[in-house]
C-alpha cells in the first residue's frame, strides 16, 4: 500500500498511520505544491528494487565480451571457435547473475554488479579451461 508523502506545509501523520478509506486532506493546510507525489509505493508494493537488473548486468557483459574479443585479435587468436567460446562463456555469468541481482530485496550498484559479474564469469572459465585441459592428460 502507497504510503502519504505530506508536503512541507503539512502536518507529519503519525509513524505507522495509514489512511481510512475515504480519506481527504484537511482543507486548511492548503494544496500540495505543483507536481507534488502525495502517494509513494512502499518498497514490496510490486517494486522492484532491481528491476532493471538483466539490462544493467546486459551491459558488463557486453563489455566483457569485448574486451575479451578485442584482446583475442589483438593476440592472433581471434576465430569463430574462439568467439563461440567467449560468447558462452558471457551469456552463463548473465544469465545467473541478472537472476540473483533481480530477485535481491535492496537495490544493488554497479560496483557489486561488475564485481559479481567478473567473480562468475571468472569462475566459469577457470571451470571451463580445466575441463579442456583435462580431456588432454
Amino acid at each position: 500500500m502507497p504510503r502519504l508523502n505530506p508536503p512541507p506545509h503539512w502536518p507529519a501523520p503519525p509513524a505507522g498511520w495509514t489512511p481510512p478509506p475515504g480519506w481527504r486532506p484537511d482543507p486548511a493546510w492548503g494544496p500540495p505544491p505543483p507536481g507534488w507525489q502525495l502517494w509513494i509505493p512502499e518498497p514490496g508494493d510490486g517494486e522492484r528494487a532491481n528491476r532493471t537488473a538483466f539490462l544493467r548486468v546486459g551491459v558488463v557483459a557486453g563489455a566483457v565480451l569485448l574486451a575479451v574479443t578485442l584482446a583475442q585479435v589483438a593476440l592472433g587468436v581471434f576465430s569463430a571457435y574462439n568467439l563461440g567460446h567467449s560468447l558462452s562463456s558471457t551469456i552463463v555469468p548473465w544469465v545467473i547473475v541478472s537472476c540473483i541481482v533481480f530477485f535481491a530485496r535492496r537495490r544493488w550498484g554497479w560496483w557489486a554488479i561488475i564485481g559479481t559479474y567478473l567473480g562468475m564469469w571468472l569462475l566459469i572459465s577457470i571451470m571451463g579451461a580445466t575441463g579442456r585441459i583435462g580431456a588432454f592428460l
